[in-house]
């Protein structure tokens, strides 16, 4: 899964790490449609919070976005490295 996601990286358009907040894990990749797009897929990977990173599921933009969907994979702050107070702010 890393190697294919790797290699969606480099042969397909792509925009990578855009920032949407101001915590240093709040990026998101974003890969275009192949042609209109019929709708925005947000794909929020799994790791039970704890785990992983948006890089690991490029994969799945190869067939999503030749279905015509953008597709948007964002990471987050994982929970070890955050404290309870942070999280309920």
């Amino acid at each position: 899964r890393e190697q294919w996601s790797r290699r969606v990286r480099l042969r397909r358009r792509c925009y990578l790490d855009i920032p949407y907040g101001s915590g240093e894990l709040n990026r998101l990749d974003i890969f275009p449609s192949d042609g209109p797009s019929r709708a925005v897929l947000s794909f929020i990977h799994g790791g039970y919070w704890r785990s992983r990173d948006k890089a690991d599921f490029s994969f799945l933009a190869d067939a999503l976005c030749a279905e015509g969907y953008t597709l948007a994979v964002p990471n987050y702050a994982l929970c070890p490295a955050a404290s309870v107070e942070q999280a309920i702010r």
